[in-house]
């Protein structure tokens, strides 16, 4: 690769992986306080009561929002290299149900409540996929 070449890279391709890492135990905290003040805002204003009956659509349409923004900033690696897919969507599906199986197995170990551990489950695989993609938009600046 020429000097010319690697200037053309983007920023975070000439991240190493300490960097990165340092950015994401700085941005995550960062964004779950902005979460958890924000929820608290809501509920002690009343709203939150409010959007619990819409609850429902309202994160599918939060989802679809985050998916349908990283499928798109990523479309041409998609495109041009599917085989690129195949690990981070190996570690996806190893992840949700190897942590699903850990949540679910606590949950009975600890006798809580089923309709609770399926919560629980959600909360700690689906749930997670959102954040790690909202993540990496904000890490990777695309």
């Amino acid at each position: 690769m020429t000097s010319y070449e690697s200037d053309l890279r983007k920023p975070w391709q000439k991240a190493t992986w300490v960097q990165l890492l340092a950015i994401a135990l700085g941005v995550q905290p960062l964004m779950l306080a902005r979460a958890l003040v924000l929820s608290r805002i809501l509920v002690y204003t009343g709203v939150a009561s409010r959007i619990a009956t819409e609850g429902g659509p309202l994160i599918n349409w939060s989802f679809f929002l985050v998916v349908y923004t990283v499928v798109g900033l990523n479309r041409e690696v998609f495109l041009s290299q599917p085989s690129s897919i195949i690990p981070a969507a190996a570690i996806t599906v190893a992840t949700t149900f190897f942590l699903g199986y850990v949540i679910e197995r606590a949950g009975r170990i600890l006798r809580i409540d089923p309709k609770r551990v399926i919560s629980m489950v959600l909360l700690g695989t689906s749930k997670n996929a959102g954040f790690a993609a909202g993540l990496a938009l904000t890490l990777l600046k695309w």
